[in-house]
């Protein structure tokens, strides 16, 4: 009996997906993090054709955002809960589809246990884009490999050819995995037109060769068009596939896993009792040798041919490697795993209710792991993520600066009131965040996985901060009020670069300074001085150049005195010094002015000679203007 006939279905199921809703998504999950935060805070601020991506990163397309902003926008449901719903709407579409593809009520049951709770190493396909990647897959494979079409040789008709490439070109924005099912699905097809004998030549001359190739082609350049307006992510692109002794490495931590995995090595035992029994299960299954037939024939060869192609590129890629080979790129295995299984248990021709018993037991279990994992080892509590961040709310209209995992998290509660970013040595995913944060009325510190104790000051982003009160702790972190005080700093010869050999102590002041005059040939063109990489908020500031000229020659430049950007590749303001504007013998200061939309890093105060003169330098000043 195949499932869509079975009365009361979604009555059984449905409840199941639910349960999982008000445990795993944004709005419920214990341990959501500023990763996840991501996807929340985009739907606020989603601009395209920037935000094709999540910020900062080139991969993941940001699908989820996309058809979450009507419900925030629109409707006026919170980020949160826009991200929840369409995020579990996307997971309760592939599971339906997925369950065509068994005949009995059990299977199916099982597979939603399997789906909505999975063990808590795959966490990740509930929260990372593997979900909706395997998804988006099922519709594909309902078009391609279930759906009876009305025509003699049961071809697809040229909308569902359309539909079912946009579905994986889509899968394929959403996560570059999908490369994997793409190849699996070509060879299944190129298997099954074998097997129903179709000439490779017919297949060429057909409207089922040439429509999936233009669509198909349109969709790439589609996705190359995105991938250029987000930013690069150079890890990722710069090295694609491990070399030999990093492909040694990988089997070994795989290899590793497994042991520990098997041998109660673990976090808890629940996780070791769910591997060896997946084993077991497996292994009997082989010895009971099932015959697997009709469609389901072609939906175990495709998961089957993905799921190798995905381990072979998990242990190929660098970037998996870079990662330590995190679990979460694992989904698509647990996933491929699960639907073999139970295509295997449904083509038993004995025994089949004791293996579907055990299977169910097993779906149990490790659904039953998640919530033992997350209640009794980490973080010991089911309390939701966003609850404990909430707390910040009652801070008013604030501004944030912390490590990586407690920033972008800070800000989901109520993004339109807090705004939060990482510390400056931090990946920060969006920087035109900084001036909204440092805007605010007040600014707050989370000290938590960076600092050992609050100081009383410190720079960031430019910025000179004052702490203000006591810290306190707020939502489970340790927090401190700071505020912005005009910045005043005087750079000296020993905090910046300069010719070495030029440096010397004035005999006059007795401060060391740099000389470069026309006995130093190798001065002219040259920069005296150079640095120190600091930052710069966005504002205005006056930067003073410190220094003497002696000996001018009429009608000549001295020097250029600048202030760039980006290791020198930006320039932010010049001034060449002319012989008629110095007054011989006497130290001045030479004043540049910046007014600064945004924030700059690595920035450098510096001082090119041009050799028509003595020059002496002593210092910069950089003045904030308040």
């Amino acid at each position: 009996m195949r499932t869509k006939e079975l009365p009361g279905s979604l009555v059984l199921w449905l409840p199941i997906g639910l349960a999982s809703f008000f445990l795993y998504s944004s709005a419920f999950f214990p341990l959501l993090n500023s990763d996840d935060a991501i996807n929340i805070l985009m739907i606020k601020d989603l601009q395209l054709p920037q935000d094709w991506y999540p910020w900062g990163q080139d991969r993941g397309g940001a699908l989820i955002p996309l058809l979450a902003w009507p419900l925030h926008h629109l409707l006026g449901l919170s980020v949160v809960w826009a991200e929840s719903i369409i995020h579990y709407l996307i997971l309760f579409v592939g599971f339906g589809f997925l369950s065509k593809v068994f005949h009995s009520r059990l299977s199916v049951t099982i597979l939603a246990i399997a789906w909505f709770f999975p063990t808590y190493w795959f966490f990740g396909f509930l929260r990372f884009p593997f979900g909706v990647q395997y998804s988006l897959i099922p519709l594909a494979l309902y078009l391609t490999f279930i759906k009876e079409y009305p025509n003699p040789t049961n071809r697809m008709s040229p909308v569902a050819l359309i539909l079912s490439v946009l579905l994986l070109a889509l899968s394929l924005w959403a996560s570059d995995l999908t490369v994997t099912c793409i190849l699996s699905i070509l060879l299944v097809i190129g298997y099954r037109s074998i097997n129903e004998r179709i000439a490779l030549s017919q297949v060429l001359r057909s409207q089922q060769f040439y429509l999936p190739l233009g669509v198909s082609t349109l969709s790439l350049l589609l996705i190359f068009l995105a991938k250029d307006h987000a930013i690069k992510t150079e890890a990722y692109n710069q090295t694609i596939f491990n070399t030999i002794p990093q492909i040694g490495e990988s089997i070994s931590l795989l290899a590793t896993n497994l042991w520990q995995i098997l041998s109660f090595q673990k976090e808890t035992w629940l996780l070791s009792l769910f591997g060896i029994l997946t084993i077991v299960l497996i292994g009997a299954l082989i010895l009971h040798k099932p015959r697997v037939a009709g469609k389901q024939r072609y939906l175990f060869l495709f998961f089957l041919i993905d799921m190798l192609a995905l381990l072979g590129l998990i242990v190929l890629s660098n970037w998996a490697y870079l990662n330590g080979l995190s679990r979460r790129y694992f989904s698509g295995i647990y996933i491929g795993m699960l639907i073999l299984i139970l295509i295997g248990i449904e083509n038993l021709n004995s025994k089949r209710r004791i293996f579907q018993f055990l299977a169910l037991m097993i779906a149990l279990l490790g659904g039953y792991s998640s919530i033992h994992y997350l209640k009794l080892v980490y973080p010991k509590t089911l309390q939701p993520m966003i609850k404990v961040v909430g707390e910040l709310k009652t801070l008013g209209d604030i501004g944030i600066v912390a490590d990586y995992w407690n920033s972008y998290i800070s800000a989901c509660p109520d993004p339109y009131h807090i705004a939060a970013i990482p510390h400056e040595r931090e990946f920060n995913r969006r920087p035109e965040q900084i001036r909204e944060v440092f805007s605010k009325p007040k600014l707050y510190v989370i000290k938590d996985m960076w600092m050992e104790e609050f100081p009383d000051s410190l720079m960031q982003y430019g910025y000179f901060l004052k702490r203000k009160g006591d810290p306190m702790n707020l939502a489970n972190c340790a927090i401190s009020e700071y505020e912005r005080v005009p910045r005043l700093q005087q750079y000296t010869v020993h905090d910046l670069l300069t010719i070495q050999d030029q440096i010397l102590t004035d005999s006059i002041s007795g401060n060391t300074v740099v000389l470069a005059d026309s006995s130093c040939h190798e001065c002219s063109g040259k920069h005296l001085v150079y640095g120190p990489d600091t930052s710069l908020g966005h504002g205005s500031y006056q930067v003073g150049f410190y220094l003497r000229v002696d000996d001018a020659r009429d009608g000549k430049d001295i020097a250029i005195l600048d202030v760039t950007a980006n290791y020198g590749h930006r320039k932010l303001q010049s001034l060449v010094i002319k012989s008629e504007q110095v007054d011989d013998d006497e130290f001045a200061y030479y004043w540049l002015e910046l007014n600064l939309e945004e924030y700059q890093k690595n920035v450098e105060f510096r001082v090119l000679y041009l050799g028509h003169s003595a020059i002496t330098f002593h210092h910069v000043l950089l003045r904030e203007i308040r």
